[in-house]
């Protein structure tokens, strides 16, 4: 029995580009469904789990970053690799998006190979995670190799009391407070992590559930959070706060 086709949720606004880009992957194999805004894209996106998303920035309704913020939202969709195709090409966008959890960022104009090539190896990365997941799953694993500035070592996991994100990398504060950077991103924490041990309370962190000491209400929609032996609150998004009162509050 032959495999079923890599589904990919192409979302554009310009009729042009859109027909271009299915024909492209269609002819590569792919399966290929389209979203010309915002909204339709985040119904399909909880429709049929695509599995890859390539989205523009500007867009009708709701921009890329809210459909991506959304997709990092739900744990069925959060481990979808997510690639933004846009014409934006500043610094600061790029940091944006990638800080948020996007996978990569292409910038129009953009040769066909290249962008093919981002599809198969953010494809290939997530069949990886996968694997690796299932694997750690099984063995119950609670440790990860970190190749640190110049200093590899072995953390386990449950020592690691948040994560921040940093550019194309993150910083890993442990129990001691002693702070290590890693070339991962958060959306590669969240695949990894188990989600009743660690929860994101924000784009930019992720925190150990069992190293919280306090969760203060700062007003009628905003919350902090205090770690065990760490002076600094932590700021908890408003698109977070929904799943943190379900889990901590209710």
């Amino acid at each position: 029995m032959s495999e079923k086709p890599v589904k990919i949720l192409c979302i554009e606004d310009e009729k042009s580009v859109r027909t271009s880009l299915r024909d492209l992957l269609e002819n590569s194999g792919y399966d290929v469904v389209t979203a010309d805004n915002g909204k339709d894209a985040v119904k399909l996106i909880h429709l049929i789990t695509p599995d890859l998303i390539l989205c523009d920035i500007m867009l009708p309704g709701m921009n890329g970053y809210k459909i991506l913020e959304n997709t990092l939202l739900n744990k069925n969709t959060r481990n979808i690799p997510f690639l933004f195709l846009t014409a934006k090409s500043k610094m600061q966008d790029l940091r944006l998006g990638m800080n948020m959890g996007a996978d990569d960022y292409i910038v129009k104009p953009f040769k066909a190979g290249d962008l093919l090539a981002s599809i198969s190896a953010r494809l290939h990365k997530r069949k990886q995670s996968a694997s690796r997941s299932q694997t750690d799953s099984s063995s119950g694993s609670d440790h990860i190799f970190i190749n640190s500035t110049n200093n590899p070592k072995l953390i386990k996991l449950s020592d690691i009391k948040f994560i921040e994100a940093n550019g194309t990398y993150s910083d890993l504060i442990l129990q001691n407070n002693k702070r290590i950077t890693h070339r991962k991103l958060l959306k590669e924490w969240e695949d990894l992590l188990d989600s009743n041990k660690f929860i994101r309370i924000h784009r930019s962190t992720i925190i150990n559930i069992n190293f919280i000491d306090e969760i203060k209400k700062t007003d009628h929609r905003n919350y902090v959070i205090r770690l065990t032996n760490y002076q600094k609150s932590l700021k908890v998004s408003q698109r977070c706060s929904s799943k943190l009162k379900a889990s901590f509050l209710s």
